[in-house]
């Protein structure tokens, strides 16, 4: 037993002495800047790519998804795009929000419920006009995806 009580209390005087000398010790010195003095800096030509209204183009950006009734006079759909049946004929699958839902399946050239026209299912969208304007959606999407024509807003979009 006594053996074994010196061992620990020279394991124990170890660690002391460690931590000590550690906490004593200064630290490294911080390198010095070998480049020039003044430091990193944006190159001059680095803003040249960029035209000068970019924040204003950046800011009239319409995102997928981003509510736009009352933002751009364009109106809301009183229907959304529920599903797409390929066979035996594309079949579009709409429903109506609201108290009294109601399911519908479309095929092109029929009316929806908004009034505007089915014109077309391609694959996971399909395409519907209102007048001038030529609307594009997709599945799982509240909002049109792509527009052209004359819509809501007074003015054509571009795809």
């Amino acid at each position: 037993m006594n053996l074994r009580r010196r061992v620990m209390l020279l394991i124990a005087a170890c660690a002391l002495t460690g931590v000590a000398v550690g906490a004593a010790w200064p630290p490294p010195p911080i390198p010095k800047n070998r480049e020039s003095a003044a430091g990193w800096a944006l190159p001059a030509n680095a803003l040249e790519r960029l035209p000068a209204d970019a924040l204003t183009q950046a800011g009239q950006l319409r995102w997928l998804g981003q509510d736009t009734a009352g933002g751009d006079g364009q109106q809301r759909q009183d229907w959304r795009l529920a599903g797409i049946a390929q066979t035996p004929q594309p079949v579009a699958l709409v429903m109506t929000p609201g108290k009294n839902k109601q399911n519908f399946r479309l095929e092109p050239g029929a009316t929806l419920p908004d009034g505007s026209r089915l014109a077309g299912i391609e694959g996971d969208t399909v395409t519907v006009e209102r007048g001038a304007c030529t609307l594009v959606y997709q599945l799982h999407r509240s909002q049109p995806i792509r527009s052209t024509g004359q819509c809501s807003s007074g003015t054509p979009d571009t795809e």
